[in-house]
């Protein structure tokens, strides 16, 4: 849809959403997407009605009004998981093409279970493959980052992530080309976000921005979707949109708000532990990798391994 917009999409993008409201993309000559990390629709559904997101349901209230703002309930890819998802927002390209495919993957080229997001061990909680000057990250993207075709029909490209992410093995690879403004607080997420559609440095050109709030996915995973924590980092991302768009005119820029995926709670008593299952060990080729509602099973003894799952 990006770059349906800004005038580079081709014959082999997917189509753009459809039905999105003509009114909306009249003019349209800068784009903004803002991905809340983690938030998922029935979860924003229900911080709307609690009052903990006021500014997020008061654009839910003008889309059913049809005032300036649109509602789309949109599926995320599969895996729905982080490293997947950010990477085909990235790239407008599924999962299978930009072959970043779980959170955990086996990598042959390095012999390991991998941590996709940063590119390095899974058994380390640092450091990256990539801290190796002599290896460009660059060569194990196989698709080309949206912000690099952007950047080639003349538009410009930005992205606004924190500040630890700017030398990321995933910026790196997928977002090179776009022009990088980091911050260390949260809540600068809403100044940078201002301060460019203020100044708007890309004159007469087109113009993409791309900004990332994570709290809401790390506050899901470490206290649960229903939590006060998750409610009070939702209310912060409001505040800061807040204060970054509500008195903005209307004029020639559209934002899109998205999440790459949501968050489901789960009961950890009904947990099954298949790293701890050493007869399931001696029938993969590799460690366990996936998700963990999404285990990939390296095997060559595929009926045995399902029986044993089974059992």
């Amino acid at each position: 849809t990006v770059l349906d917009l800004l005038g580079a999409r081709d014959g082999s993008d997917l189509p753009p959403l459809r039905d999105l409201d003509p009114a909306l993309v009249d003019g349209v000559r800068q784009v903004v997407v803002i991905l809340a990390d983690g938030l998922g629709v029935a979860q924003l559904e229900r911080l709307c009605a609690s009052g903990d997101t006021p500014f997020l349901a008061s654009l839910v209230e003008r889309a059913r009004r049809r005032e300036a703002a649109q509602l789309f309930e949109v599926t995320s890819v599969f895996p729905s998981t982080t490293a997947a998802a950010i990477t085909t927002l990235n790239t407008g390209r599924t999962p299978q093409e930009h072959g970043n495919i779980a959170y955990f993957c086996w990598v042959e080229e390095f012999g390991q279970v991998t941590q996709m997001l940063r590119w390095g061990p899974a058994a380390q909680r640092r450091g990256s493959y990539f801290d190796d000057s002599s290896i460009d990250p660059r060569r194990y993207a196989l698709v080309p980052s949206i912000h690099r075709r952007l950047v080639e029909r003349g538009a410009r490209s930005y992205v606004i992530e924190p500040e630890a992410f700017r030398r990321e093995a995933m910026t790196r690879m997928h977002a090179a080309e776009a022009e990088y403004l980091g911050y260390v607080l949260p809540s600068t997420l809403g100044v940078r976000l201002r301060q460019l559609l203020d100044e708007r440095p890309w004159g007469s050109a087109p113009a993409y921005v791309y900004a990332y709030w994570a709290g809401i996915d790390t506050a899901g995973h470490l206290y649960g979707p229903r939590s006060a924590e998750h409610a009070m980092e939702a209310a912060a991302l409001d505040r800061v949109l807040g204060r970054a768009l509500a008195s903005r005119p209307a004029g020639d820029t559209l934002v899109f708000l998205t999440a790459d995926h949501g968050h489901a709670a789960v009961d950890p008593a009904r947990l099954v532990d298949l790293e701890a299952d050493r007869e399931l060990r001696s029938l993969l080729r590799n460690p366990i990798a996936g998700e963990p509602r999404l285990a990939f099973l390296h095997t060559d003894h595929a009926d045995q391994v399902r029986a044993h799952l089974a059992r």
